[in-house]
């Protein structure tokens, strides 16, 4: 069933560590581990604040709906929205019991 608050697509990931340091391959790129599949809405950015509850800086703010898993600063976005794919990082993060809103900047290659 769709649901027109959220009508598109993200993956959350994080970087794999251990020993408090990255976990790269042969090429010498981060490995990442998928953290959450979910589906989005993208939210207005007036009276956009962090969860620190002072003014945040970022480009977007999205929604989505109830899920389990524990969202970091940092952690990498792959958003597919009605017109792109493209890549954020994740600002501030904050978990309702309905869902979360996240905070992000895109990543501009």
């Amino acid at each position: 069933m769709d649901n027109p608050r959220y009508p598109h697509k993200l993956k959350i990931f994080r970087a794999k560590t251990a020993d408090d340091l990255p976990v790269t391959d042969a090429e010498g790129n981060p490995e990442y581990d998928v953290v959450l599949s979910s589906v989005f809405g993208y939210r207005s950015r007036s009276g956009g604040m962090g969860s620190s509850g002072g003014p945040a800086k970022f480009d977007y703010k999205i929604s989505l709906p109830r899920h389990q898993a524990d969202i970091h600063t940092n952690d990498l976005l792959v958003l597919k929205d009605y017109t792109r794919t493209y890549q954020g990082s994740v600002v501030d993060a904050m978990t309702y019991n309905w869902g979360s809103n996240i905070w992000f900047d895109e990543v501009k290659n």
